[in-house]
């Protein structure tokens, strides 16, 4: 049997978020909380793919597993276990870890520790912190073979063929070794719908409750404060009466900051 571990994540919605706020976002009384809660969308997709390879397979077990999840879980862990999952696992620490990648790592790597699983499947990264940095540190605490920017996942004849965008190539790759794959734009974008007569099986499903180890906090800074990121541009303007005269001159732009770099 093949046995799947896909992290996500529930995030806000930040697409609902009403247009006056974004215009005070460097105020610090940005709120999102009034947003409805999602599932991560790169998270989706992982979780879309593995559920794939197990209509494929069917000799397979998948396990959800988020960290820190939002009260309003629930309807969202019934949806997995409707459309197939096999197990969700919750694991909790007592403090914020949206900026925390190296906390979120390790609680999962020593989960991992515990238990046997042939594959990873991560999305490339989530709100609000946005850090991108928990798949590749998973990764590396755990000795698995990391791919980023994963598009397709199948198993055939003992080895893993992944889809996947490698050196601005896109190239598929057969792999034997226990892998991580990190999705962002996907085969299969979104999570399936369950049916009713699924939900209704699924509702009385319950995730299983974990609190990280102590010694799985890896944090080696604090965050003091957060402030908005400058959006500064600069600009020139090409002159030039026709597309090839400002296309000559864009041309002699460019000549002139590669020989001054």
């Amino acid at each position: 049997m093949l046995r799947i571990l896909v992290c996500f994540k529930i995030v806000h919605d930040l697409e609902s978020v009403i247009p006056e706020d974004w215009k005070t976002a460097a105020d610090t009384s940005f709120r999102v909380d009034y947003t409805k809660y999602i599932f991560n969308c790169f998270d989706e997709a992982a979780l879309e793919t593995a559920l794939c390879i197990k209509d494929e397979l069917r000799d397979v077990e998948i396990t959800a597993l988020t960290v820190n999840a939002p009260e309003a879980a629930d309807t969202f862990i019934s949806h997995l276990y409707a459309v197939g999952v096999d197990k969700v696992v919750q694991l909790s620490e007592d403090r914020d870890l949206h900026f925390a990648p190296e906390t979120v790592a390790a609680g999962i790597s020593d989960y991992l520790s515990r238990e046997h699983f042939d594959a990873v499947f991560t999305g490339s990264q989530a709100s609000v912190g946005n850090s991108g940095l928990v798949p590749p540190l998973l990764a590396a605490m755990t000795g698995r073979t990391f791919l980023h920017n994963v598009y397709d996942v199948h198993f055939s004849e003992e080895s893993w063929q992944i889809s996947c965008i490698l050196r601005d190539e896109f190239v598929t790759l057969s792999v034997q070794s226990a892998i991580l794959c990190s999705f962002d734009t996907a085969r299969h974008a979104y999570l399936r719908i369950p049916t009713l007569r699924e939900r209704l099986r699924a509702k009385n499903c319950r995730p299983l409750a974990r609190t990280m180890e102590a010694s799985s906090i890896k944090e080696s800074y604090s965050i003091v404060s957060l402030a908005q990121q400058r959006q500064d541009r600069q600009k020139n303007l090409i002159g030039g009466e026709t597309s090839a005269e400002k296309v000559e001159t864009l041309l002699s732009i460019v000549n002139q900051v590669e020989k001054e770099t």
